[in-house]
């Protein structure tokens, strides 16, 4: 047995699931919101049968290591250790070089927050760093403990301390905590606070620091670990293997711009908060908080950037489904000043945050004010290439409304100014064309399975239940479970061609009792009548351009039959 198959087997999905979705019981199969994506109707499907999921509104799917990649932002390595230690399973398999590298570089990352975080609270070389920390910052001794800050004095004190460990200092530089300078190897963060980047779950994946001040000045203020295997600033947030429970239990994060925005805005009380790397937020940190949170509260910056870095997290957002707030800081310039010097005011303008494109229209219509024409026309060139920028028709209609009204227009002058510069659409990618709706007739058939398949397996083995089965993959479906001699649907997805598995989970995961089984056959029965008279009437209109009056009464007296037949399944409720 293969490591994947041993950690399925001693893993349930449900359990597995449940730790990040309410379950209900829904006949064999178990239903919740989906995780994915929001929504007020429960469409997320488990199967503990087939150990599968399914959500039937977003159509995401698969088994317990994708999902876990999915919830954790993990590949599937990663995957894969975390439940097989869940599991209590020893991989036999020896992982790949690009395993061992990326293992190479936690371990590292680790050592090196370790040895920063003894320097600070232990040594005197650190105590600079803890009087800036504590004195100048307001950092808290046990923000410093929680958040495992650090400080590197000296040009080479990391590299000295792993030389002396024999690690080899060329893998320390390609894991992007040392640099080579003048032939020698140096600390990539020297002079600096440490802020150790942790993933979802706690491993150090790169370092951030900040400059001293006082230190050489003309050393960059702010340096980050270089993007390796096991870091990418676009997918990371700071803080997040701190706070990620206090998000998943309040359904809600706070985002700041920076590491001692975050610290000051954690030490307010908001333990649901995380800082963006970078000046923007990209899609890949809104995608990871989206499955933690149904709503972000921006709290960044309150500069241009900020704003810039606000209009693109709202376009991302909506097409993830994600609900943003904006709170205004206005005029402090950033979180970190507003939650040490008045933490009551932070919590008021946090409780006032707008909804995300409101807050954008009113802040651009207040820096230019509507007293004339001028302004209006400067608060148009800013405005309106916003409004075309919001993604879905509905919600963007709604804020040109809003807009109109703030600026005292008239609705549809603001829908011509949007509809005149937006860019023409460009061809469709193939890959985001929609999945084809599924007809009647296929949907009943589904149906007509999934019951059979939970309440009475052996029923597909009749030839009147077989025959009203139509859609190709259904009937090869239907044709290898009669030929199947093994026992219970999961062993008989293992067999099937990997094309078909996909349908078939589809059946399985469908929430159906076989209380519902009558209804599904009259609706089968009555779609089959319909079908044939829409045949049969065709044949007429053929027979009577012909002329052939016998054949035309043979087939006026099959449509009659039809007929009657159609308007007694039709009144049999």
């Amino acid at each position: 047995m293969s490591d994947v198959d041993d950690v399925k087997q001693k893993v349930d999905m449900v359990e597995l699931v449940g730790e990040y979705v309410k379950l209900t019981r829904a006949g064999s199969n178990y239903k919740g919101l989906c995780p994915f994506h929001q929504e007020k109707t429960p469409s997320f499907m488990v199967s503990p049968e087939l150990q599968i999921y399914k959500c039937f509104g977003c159509q995401r799917s698969g088994d317990h290591f994708t999902f876990l990649q999915e919830m954790e932002g993990l590949d599937f390595y990663e995957a894969l250790q975390v439940l097989a230690e869940r599991a209590g399973v020893e991989l036999k398999k020896r992982s790949s070089a690009q395993e061992s590298g990326k293992r190479e570089i936690l371990e590292l990352n680790d050592l090196a927050a370790r040895v920063y975080h003894y320097v600070l609270i232990k040594q005197s070389k650190g105590e600079p760093f803890l009087d800036y920390l504590i004195h100048k910052r307001g950092v808290l001794h046990e923000t410093i403990e929680a958040f495992q800050l650090g400080a590197a004095p000296g040009e080479t004190l990391l590299a000295d301390y792993l030389q002396k460990k024999g690690i080899e200092l060329e893998k320390a530089f390609d894991a992007g905590l040392l640099v080579k300078f003048g032939g020698r190897y140096r600390d990539r963060f020297s002079g600096r606070v440490i802020f150790p980047i942790t993933n979802a779950r706690g491993m150090v994946i790169a370092l951030a620091g900040r400059l001293l001040p006082g230190v050489e000045s003309r050393m960059a203020k702010y340096v980050n670990s270089p993007e390796t295997p096991v870091y990418k600033k676009s997918q990371s947030l700071y803080g997040f293997g701190v706070t990620r429970e206090d998000i998943r239990k309040s359904k809600a994060a706070i985002v700041v711009e920076g590491e001692l925005d975050l610290l000051s805005v954690w030490q307010a009380g908001y333990k649901n908060s995380v800082a963006i790397k970078g000046s923007s937020v990209t899609s890949g940190q809104l995608g990871l908080l989206s499955r933690f949170a149904d709503r972000l509260i921006l709290a960044l910056d309150a500069d241009e950037a900020g704003g810039r870095a606000t209009v693109k997290a709202l376009v991302e957002a909506q097409e993830l489904g994600v609900d943003i707030l904006v709170a205004d800081l206005s005029p402090h310039k950033d979180p970190d000043e507003l939650a040490r010097k008045n933490p009551v005011l932070f919590r008021k303008r946090l409780s006032q945050a707008k909804e995300g494109w409101e807050h954008v229209i009113d802040g651009i219509i207040k820096k230019h004010g509507v007293k004339n024409g001028a302004a209006k026309a400067r608060i148009s060139r800013e405005l309106v290439p916003i409004l075309g920028s919001i993604p879905d028709s509905i919600v963007q209609a709604h804020y040109i409304d809003f807009a109109a009204r703030r600026l005292e227009v008239a609705r549809h002058v603001v829908t011509a100014e949007v509809e005149k510069r937006a860019a023409p659409a460009g061809p469709k990618d193939d890959k985001e064309e929609k999945k084809s709706p599924v007809s009647r007739r296929e949907r009943l058939e589904q149906e007509l399975l999934a019951v059979c398949l939970h309440a009475d397996p052996e029923a597909l083995l009749e030839d009147s239940i077989a025959a009203l089965i139509q859609t190709r993959a259904y009937r090869r479906i239907v044709k290898e479970f009669r030929n199947y001699e093994g026992k219970g649907i999961s062993g008989f997805r293992d067999v099937l061609p990997p094309e078909l598995k996909e349908a078939f989970s589809e059946i399985a995961l469908l929430d159906r009792q076989s209380s519902e089984l009558a209804d599904i056959l009259r609706e089968i029965k009555i779609l089959n009548l319909k079908e044939k008279l829409s045949l049969v009437a065709e044949k007429i209109r053929s027979l009577e351009d012909k002329g052939d009056k016998k054949a035309l009464k043979g087939a006026e007296k099959e449509f009659s039959v039809l007929s009657e037949a159609l308007t007694e399944a039709q009144e049999d409720v």
